[in-house]
């Protein structure tokens, strides 16, 4: 008589292939949420010094805005230096302001006009950031 072959530990080692492939799919997904994660950390951060600035800007703007309520036509650009802002230009009144924090940066540029209407008219509104520089050095190990 012929003997069969033994069938009884083909489906062990199948679970243990899923099992095994679950896992790693298991781990897979967890290191893409954690990346994920600090991503979002990162984002989160940039927005708030984005809106931090933004925020030292437009106070910036409103304490000129208010200063210049009480002041003749001719002194707005007195009362502009007085408030810490730059002079680009005479005619037109162009002044212009720079909010930094750390390696961001916000340019405001405002033109200053009397009579009826507003005071201060916004030209400029820009945003940067300092370059970014690679380290050049690589730091080989000299068997010392």
């Amino acid at each position: 008589m012929k003997r069969q072959a033994s069938m009884q530990g083909s489906p062990s080692i199948l679970i243990i292939l899923i099992m095994l492939s679950l896992s790693a799919f298991g781990v897979l997904a967890m290191m893409s949420a954690y990346s994920d994660y600090k991503l979002a950390e990162k984002n989160a951060e940039w927005a708030r010094r984005c809106f931090v600035l933004e925020t030292r800007a437009q106070e910036s703007v409103g304490r000129l805005d208010a200063a210049l309520s009480g002041v003749s036509d001719a002194d707005f650009a007195g009362e502009a230096a007085a408030q810490g802002w730059e002079i680009v230009s005479e005619s037109p009144l162009l002044v212009s302001r720079d909010v930094s924090d750390a390696d961001a940066h916000l340019r405001v540029e405002l033109a200053l006009s009397g009579g009826p209407g507003p005071r201060c008219r916004v030209r400029t509104w820009r945003q940067w950031q300092d370059d970014f520089v690679y380290d050049g050095g690589m730091n080989i190990w000299n068997g010392a």
